[in-house]
C-alpha cells in the first residue's frame, strides 16, 4: 500500500487493532516512534522485539553482557502512557476526526476518563507545537481578511455590568 494513502478509522481498526508490531512499524515510517535506538549502557544498536508476556514492544540490546531493555515509547511523546501503541495509533486517528469524547474513548479504546483527558491534552499540545513551528499565512496581497471580534465573558456573582 502506498505511504501517501490515507486510511479511514475503520480501515485502521481492521489493520492495527490486533497487531502491535504493525502499529509500531506504521508509526516508525511516519517518524512518531524511533526507527533505531542505541543502547545507553554499551552504545550498540538495539533490536525491537515484541514481548508476549507484557503484550508490549520493547527495544533490547543484543549484547549478552548488557541486555538492556527500553519501552518503544521511551523518549517519545507517548512516554508515560500506559496504553499499548496500537491503542495510541487509533486514538490519534480518532482525534483527527474529532471523535475523542470521553464516552467514545471508554467504549472504543477501553480507557478511563483520566486517561482520555490526558491523551486529549497531549494531542492538543502536539498540535499547538506543530502550528507554532509551521505558522499558516492568512490573506495575501489580493485577499481581504475579515476578523469577527466577539466578547465572551461571565458575570461573577451576578455583579458588574452586563456586556453584550
Amino acid at each position: 500500500m502506498s505511504s501517501t494513502m490515507r486510511l479511514n478509522f475503520a480501515q485502521m481498526c481492521a489493520r492495527f487493532a490486533n497487531d502491535e508490531i504493525a502499529a509500531v512499524q506504521f508509526m516508525q515510517r511516519r517518524g512518531l516512534i524511533h526507527g533505531r535506538r542505541i543502547c545507553p549502557r554499551c552504545g550498540r544498536y538495539m533490536v525491537l522485539r515484541f514481548r508476549e508476556d507484557r503484550d508490549d514492544v520493547r527495544w533490547r540490546c543484543g549484547r549478552k553482557e548488557c541486555r538492556k531493555e527500553l519501552s518503544a515509547k521511551t523518549r517519545t511523546w507517548f512516554q508515560g502512557c500506559e496504553q499499548p501503541i496500537k491503542t495510541m495509533l487509533l486514538f490519534i486517528r480518532a482525534w483527527a476526526e474529532k471523535w475523542t469524547r470521553l464516552a467514545f474513548c471508554r467504549g472504543a479504546f477501553d480507557i478511563n476518563e483520566a486517561a482520555g483527558v490526558r491523551l486529549n491534552a497531549a494531542m492538543r499540545h502536539v498540535a499547538e507545537e506543530w502550528l507554532l513551528k509551521s505558522p499558516l499565512h492568512v490573506g495575501g496581497s489580493s485577499l481581504t481578511v475579515e476578523v469577527n471580534e466577539t466578547l465572551f465573558s461571565m458575570r461573577k456573582y451576578n455583579r458588574g455590568r452586563v456586556l453584550p
